[in-house]
């Protein structure tokens, strides 16, 4: 019986063990911006987390879904981001830093299109700022702090009618 009860001990241990350590690496990583936890993280958004947004975009959802185009490729991407509406646009936090491959490629043809909220926005005039310069500084301080934000990405948005 108390092997049975050690054994329980240990995979419950295991449980919550791992995802805290997980949580710990995640937000060293991203306060340090420590190239090979956020390319970890890249890899894994890329593969799982981002094909798992099928209602980004959509009325109420909270995360929109930008359209944009390869810079050397010229292939149509879409990747999900988690824009906040500011007078005459949006405003994104860019926490693996301005270095990112949408965000270059979004940079290199000057716009895009993002869905958001049920409705399609031309999006142009990508301008990295920094992220105590926005609506976000409030909005989301307490996140900013824990993960150490130093950028954020400001979009001039028109309301298209249809996708």
């Amino acid at each position: 019986m108390s092997t049975v009860l050690t054994v329980l001990g240990v995979i419950a241990g295991a449980v919550v063990l791992v995802p805290a350590l997980a949580l710990v690496v995640l937000l060293i990583g991203f306060r340090t911006q420590n190239a090979r936890i956020l390319g970890t993280m890249r890899r894994f958004n890329r593969a799982v987390t981002n094909r798992a947004q099928r209602a980004a975009g959509t009325e109420g959802n909270p995360t929109g879904l930008l359209h944009h185009r390869g810079r050397t490729s010229g292939r149509e991407y879409v990747t999900p981001i988690g824009p906040s509406p500011e007078a005459g646009g949006f405003v994104v936090a860019l926490p693996y830093g301005p270095g990112t491959d949408w965000l270059r490629n979004l940079q290199a043809a000057g716009s895009g299109v993002l869905e958001f909220d049920g409705r399609t926005y031309r999006v142009d005039h990508p301008e990295v700022v920094p992220i105590g310069e926005t609506v976000l500084a409030e909005r989301e301080a307490r996140t900013i702090r824990a993960f150490n934000l130093e950028h954020a990405l400001r979009l001039r948005a028109t309301e298209q009618a249809g996708p």
